[in-house]
């Protein structure tokens, strides 16, 4: 979603998910002929990179984080 400032964020049961600030930049997909903005690789690596309360998700996330880094564009 994108509120009236223009913030991109993710609705939750319980408040919202900003993401970082140019997380959907120029990167785009396609996928069964739609072409689609997608968030970018930088973008995801920072996201993924902050601090997490639930062991967990930081676990996972950082699992992520090294899989992004393994990929060469």
């Amino acid at each position: 979603a994108r509120d009236e400032a223009g913030t991109v964020w993710t609705p939750l049961r319980e408040g919202r998910a900003a993401w970082p600030d140019q997380a959907f930049g120029d990167d785009a997909a396609e996928l069964l002929g739609v072409r689609v903005r997608v968030m970018s690789r930088s973008a995801l690596i920072a996201d993924k990179s902050e601090a997490r309360d639930n062991p967990a998700v930081a676990a996972k996330d950082r699992a992520d984080v090294e899989m992004l880094l393994r990929i060469v564009r």
